[in-house]
């Protein structure tokens, strides 16, 4: 029969082998969590550039609108000026023809 004094020398091995392997695993999950916040860090801080990158787009683009908005008034007087020059060459090229339809035909 074995002696209780040696089971238990037995069993406190195995529980001293148990708590070292806990503590191994523990300090590799350690490592894991402090690589995760260097990794958090930096995707947050690339987080913030974006977002002020962002906030700089939105306010370009809100003058953008503002001034689209100032400047659509001188717009419409250059797309009527525009409009107003081709009908002025559409209709000198027609009195044009108009006037050489004769040597044209006959």
């Amino acid at each position: 029969m074995a002696d209780p004094n040696h089971l238990v020398m037995e069993e406190m091995r195995s529980i001293k082998a148990m708590h070292v392997d806990s503590m191994s695993k523990l300090g590799e999950l350690c490592s894991d969590v402090r690589a995760l916040v260097i990794e958090l860090r930096h995707t947050q801080k690339g987080f913030d550039e974006v977002s002020g990158r962002v906030s700089e787009v939105e306010k370009q683009i809100h003058a953008l609108h503002i001034e689209s908005a100032t400047n659509r008034p001188f717009m419409e007087i250059a797309r009527s000026m525009n409009r107003n020059v081709w009908l002025a060459i559409g209709s000198a090229v027609l009195a044009v023809a108009g006037t050489n339809y004769d040597k044209f035909v006959g």
